[in-house]
């Protein structure tokens, strides 16, 4: 396993360093690593009304490339210094996790999908009680689109002396 790697994680995502670092160790992945809350055959928004719309003269594909979600990703330092050579291959894209995609197709590399990166919170129905529940927390790597007070809040709970009734074992 290389020493180096790098993560990006926006600034409302729960990240559990511990078990980034339990991962990494498990792991028979050493070059190339990109692991994520991965989206394969997304397809480009194309009502005008919405945010991430791309006109078909922008993007004229029907699917994008595998991506990861935005929220937060780990990938391995020396894709990180290719990706860079890659973007410059590439007209800029809209959409920055579409782009990363578009990026590491260029170089041929399929980011890896991990059920512990979740990118719409545990649940995608944001009023579930599950995306409260700590004891799925402990056993995830990234979980996106928690507000400050629910990150401490959070955290806290996960780093106490939580007693959960079953291990959940995802990573």
């Amino acid at each position: 396993m290389p020493t180096t790697r790098s993560s990006w994680s926006d600034d409302d995502v729960f990240v559990s360093v511990e078990n980034i670092f339990d991962y990494l160790e498990s792991t028979g992945h050493s070059k190339n690593l990109l692991v994520g809350d991965v989206l394969f055959k997304a397809k480009p928004i194309r009502k005008k009304e919405n945010k991430y719309y791309i006109p078909q003269a922008l993007y004229n594909k029907t699917h994008y490339p595998p991506y990861a979600g935005g929220g937060g990703f780990l990938m391995d330092a020396t894709l990180a210094r290719r990706l860079y050579w890659a973007s410059d291959s590439l007209e800029l894209y809209p959409i920055d996790d579409v782009f990363l995609g578009m990026c590491l197709e260029v170089l041929q590399v399929t980011p890896i999908k991990h059920n512990a990166f979740k990118t719409f919170g545990l649940v995608k129905n944001k009023n579930s009680k599950l995306n409260r529940e700590p004891c799925f927390f402990r056993s995830m790597i990234v979980v996106h689109k928690l507000l400050p007070p629910d990150l401490i809040k959070m955290w806290n709970l996960v780093n106490s002396d939580l007693v959960c009734s079953q291990k959940v074992d995802i990573l």
